[in-house]
């Protein structure tokens, strides 16, 4: 959704074993996101060139997630030399393995002696696995996150932010009937609910915490719709009926590095990722 979940396909590991088996010890780097992600990349590339003689070209791709998966899967269908390394969203593995685009990095790990404890091995076990092979290794970690003004909750007698739904929506309703006086634009509460993957990780939340979401059944994908699971009644699903005028809706944010707008709202849900402390 961005903001994504990405995942590093080829391991430090297999940069290393590609650039040897190349005369120039060239490798290239397919990476896309915003500009703070490409400098980041940019800066660790050359820490690794500094210590290993490997050069690196990255090859930058689109901010948009999309853009950047159709990019891939045309090199790769093609069967092209380049990218040896790349970035790829977490929903993208299994598909990717399936199409047998994707190298196995066990006898590399096990060669090197890599503890996957450094990489969240519930993670990897649970994502970066494909038929038994380890086929990706994880640079983010996602979660939902929830940012909030201090500032309102401090004017309107809050202490904490709130811990539930209930809580939430009553939050949201107080403060934002306060400030529509002045500000008739003003929401108490935005989420990523246009029509695209952060729609789905923020369902998926609502849905979960009350009873429903996907299953698999008789080898099938199923929602789990409860009454209660999605009914206007329910407090998480206030956050995105009309009626409860606490939500804008149809929003595809990025969350804007985490920065909830003074002017037009009091909370945002976002999903979010940060970068993994391990550095290659």
């Amino acid at each position: 959704m961005f903001r994504k979940s990405c995942i590093l396909v080829i391991s430090f590991l297999t940069i290393l074993l590609v650039g040897c088996g190349r005369k120039e010890r060239v490798v290239t780097f397919a990476v896309g996101g915003a500009p703070n992600e490409i400098e980041f990349w940019e800066t660790l590339v050359k820490e690794f060139t500094r210590q290993t003689g490997i050069k690196v070209n990255i090859l930058r791709q689109p901010t948009d997630t999309d853009q950047r998966r159709q990019g891939l899967v045309i090199s790769l269908k093609a069967k092209k030399a380049d990218p040896d390394v790349f970035l790829m969203d977490v929903a993208w593995v299994a598909q990717f393995g399936a199409s047998e685009w994707l190298e196995p990095l066990d006898d590399y790990i096990k060669k090197e002696k890599i503890n996957l404890d450094a990489f969240f091995n519930k993670v990897v076990n649970l994502v970066d696995r494909y038929k038994g092979k380890l086929i990706a290794l994880p640079v983010y970690i996602d979660a939902g996150v929830l940012y909030y003004r201090k500032d309102l909750l401090r004017k309107y007698g809050y202490s904490k932010p709130p811990n539930t739904w209930d809580e939430l929506v009553n939050c949201a309703l107080k403060i934002q009937k306060s400030m529509r006086k002045t500000n008739p634009n003003f929401y108490g509460f935005l989420w990523q609910g246009a029509q695209y993957e952060g729609l789905v990780c923020n369902w998926l939340e609502f849905a979960a915490s009350n009873g429903g979401g996907i299953i698999f059944k008789d080898g099938k994908i199923r929602l789990n719709l409860h009454r209660e699971s999605h009914s206007c009644e329910q407090p998480s699903a206030k956050l995105s009926c009309d009626n409860s005028k606490i939500s804008k809706g149809r929003v595809r944010t990025q969350c804007n590095g985490g920065v909830v707008e003074r002017e037009t709202s009091c909370s945002l849900k976002c999903w979010w990722h940060s970068h993994s402390n391990k550095r290659w």
